[in-house]
């Protein structure tokens, strides 16, 4: 390495960009070295390009690409685009779009005359989350060149636009074979394991594109392989509802261990399965968003808990108030004495949880919880009752606006008398016949209530509508990998 940083700038280039001195991967790691010894080394590389055969100058545009941020690049690069090799023009283009990020930059590359060059630009902006890239890509899509749509299907599908999906599914049943080699290429590049029935299907011949489903394959069963090993998303299911349309609604709450924040997917990291049809056209949304919630506990039942399960059961309440927000309002419910308003201030809402009536007593009667709960009905945010429910609990009618939760404490025979209306009103429905079982309950209902999602979709057109559906959901994320079955 020593001989490579003590080289003029001419002959440094003439090393680099000579295949018989170092393959390109070579070439990159001695740049990536040389450029901390060298300063201006991307200016002094970018300089020699003019004067380099395409092939060279192609390999120190990978070099490039690898050493600087191409901020002091652009000007010296935009020749390029006027040179008479268009895997050139088209190499520079790319790299000049991920240096300057510019959507309406991008938008002007699409009316050149070479696929290769428009299809490198509308790559540069991959993973740029703005509505002016989202446009750029949707208008990639209607290109002529079957290279620069796919590129753009790729762009909206890392924006997690849904829509994405259902265009990737319809080119994998195309029978050109350069269609099928590039959208197995997209399918590789982007990782979706949703992909793999698709790519089993896909017709392999000729030779290149078997040869491009094998990799797209490996490349997906990797980022499958990656994304479970960070870790188990907790995901709790509704029941899906028949809505206007045709469409179908679904909710889901998602919970993911150690995190606190609300957590940010995308709709394409949500995977449909209806009846083991895969669903392409759908979106998901947050409704209500990530905004202040109204959070109230109750504690009901109509006999007595051992102390034990009482301390056990105020302890994961309390676990959750620490989790709260400073916008976030509760409420606590117990024994018999009224319970305070809603309220933000943690010092007495744990005074709340812990307080107990005189004799011990610290459940409610439930027929006087729905007078309470009353108070939460008038708040404003995102309103859910978590009732801890002892035994001997009673039925509880809706409330309207709130999303109520139960968790059933100790043994019960089911139904559950809350079990309705929990599923009624969007709600989650847990049983904890145990103290850890308990604890975990409350953390993974607490964890879901910034965390609620509703997935609207179309049945896929071979499904029969006249048998009660089926319908699953894998979610691969940056959290990890969850999976959840309809109620």
């Amino acid at each position: 390495m020593a001989q490579t940083v003590t080289l003029a700038p001419g002959a440094l280039v003439a090393a680099l960009a000579d295949p018989a001195a170092f393959d390109r991967a070579r070439a990159i790691e001695l740049a990536v070295e040389a450029a901390r010894e060298i300063p201006l080394l991307d200016v002094k590389l970018a300089r020699e390009l003019p004067e380099l055969a395409p092939a060279a100058a192609e390999r120190v545009l990978a070099i490039l690409d690898a050493v600087s941020d191409g901020s002091r690049l652009v000007f010296l690069l935009s020749p390029l685009l006027r040179h008479r090799d268009a895997r050139l023009r088209s190499k520079a283009a790319k790299l000049i779009g991920r240096t300057t990020r510019r959507p309406a930059w991008v938008e002007k590359q699409l009316g050149q005359t070479d696929a290769r060059e428009r299809a490198n630009s509308v790559e540069a902006l991959w993973g740029l989350r703005s509505a002016e890239a989202k446009a750029v890509f949707a208008k990639a899509v209607n290109d002529p060149s079957q290279r620069v749509a796919v590129n753009g299907i790729v762009g909206l599908y890392k924006l997690g636009d849904a829509a994405a999906v259902s265009m990737i599914q319809a080119m994998a049943t195309m029978h050109e074979a350069a269609l099928r080699t590039r959208v197995a290429w997209a399918m590789g590049e982007i990782g979706d394991p949703r992909f793999l029935p698709a790519l089993a299907e896909m017709d392999p011949e000729p030779e290149g594109v078997g040869r491009q489903i094998s990799r797209a394959v490996e490349r997906i069963l990797r980022n499958q392989d990656r994304i479970v090993k960070r870790g188990r998303l907790d995901v709790a299911a509704g029941e899906v509802r028949a809505t206007t349309g045709g469409w179908r609604e679904w909710i889901l709450w998602l919970s993911a261990p150690g995190e606190g924040k609300p957590l940010e997917l995308e709709s394409t990291e949500f995977v449909i399965w209806e009846n083991d049809l895969l669903v392409a056209d759908y979106h998901v949304d947050r409704p209500g968003g990530t905004g202040a919630l109204a959070v109230a506990f109750a504690f009901a039942g109509e006999a007595a808990l051992a102390d034990r399960d009482l301390d056990d059961a105020e302890e994961a309440v309390l676990a959750c108030l620490n989790r709260a927000r400073g916008n976030d309002r509760w409420a606590v419910w117990k024994g018999d004495r009224p319970a305070a308003s809603m309220g933000s201030d943690k010092t007495t809402l744990r005074e709340a949880i812990r307080r107990r009536a005189v004799g011990g007593r610290a459940w409610g009667h439930s027929e006087r919880l729905r007078d309470w709960a009353q108070t939460l009905a008038a708040c404003r945010g995102r309103r859910n009752l978590i009732v801890l429910a002892g035994p001997g609990v009673k039925p509880l009618a809706p409330l309207e606006g709130v999303v109520i939760h139960a968790i059933a404490v100790g043994d019960f025979e089911p139904p559950h008398p809350l079990e309705a209306v929990c599923r009624r009103s969007g709600g989650i429905f847990l049983a904890a016949r145990e103290a850890e079982g308990l604890a975990d309950a409350c953390s993974r209902i607490y964890s879901s209530l910034s965390n609620r999602y509703q997935v609207l979709y179309r049945p896929e057109p071979e499904t029969d509508l006249d048998v009660e559906p089926r319908v699953r959901v894998q979610i691969y994320c940056g959290y990890g990998y969850g999976e959840a079955a309809a109620l």
